[in-house]
C-alpha cells in the first residue's frame, strides 16, 4: 500500500505492516495518530505534523529536519540520536521525551518551552544558589 495521507499511514500501522525506516519526507500528517508506533529510522525531513500524536512513539534515528511539530504530542517519546535540525517544536509537548544525542540545531520553540527540551536532552538545569 502506498502511503499518501495520514490516514494511509495510520491504517498501514494498523494493519501490521512495518513503517520504520520508511521514507515520508515532506508528507502532509498534520493529526496523525502515531501512539506507540516504532518509527526508527524514519525520514520524516520537512513534514508537517502539526498536532500529531506521537506520544510513547520511537523515534530513535529518525530524520525530522525541518519538520513542522507545532502542537504535537511527543510525551515519553524515544528521539535518540534523532535529527530535529530547523524543526517547529512551538507548542509541541516534550513530558518525559528523551532526545538524548538528538541533534537541534536552529530548532524553534517558545520560552516557555525551554525548561522541557533541555530535560528532554538529559540537561541538567539547578535552581541558581
Amino acid at each position: 500500500m502506498a502511503i499518501l495521507t495520514a490516514q494511509d499511514l495510520e491504517n498501514t500501522i494498523r494493519d501490521g505492516k512495518e513503517v520504520a525506516g520508511a521514507d515520508l519526507a515532506g508528507m502532509e500528517l498534520a493529526e496523525v495518530r502515531l501512539r506507540g508506533t516504532n518509527l526508527s529510522g524514519i525520514n520524516l525531513s520537512g513534514a508537517d505534523l502539526t498536532n500529531a500524536d506521537l506520544s510513547n512513539a520511537t523515534l530513535v534515528g529518525a530524520d525530522l529536519s525541518g519538520a513542522n511539530l507545532g502542537g504535537a504530542d511527543l510525551t515519553n517519546a524515544m528521539l535518540n540520536g534523532a535529527k530535529l535540525n530547523a524543526a517547529n517544536l512551538v507548542g509541541a509537548v516534550l513530558t518525559d521525551a528523551n532526545l538524548s544525542h538528538a541533534r537541534i540545531d536552529g530548532a524553534r520553540i517558545r520560552r516557555a518551552d525551554a525548561l522541557a527540551l533541555l530535560t528532554a536532552l538529559r540537561v541538567r538545569v539547578e535552581d541558581e544558589g
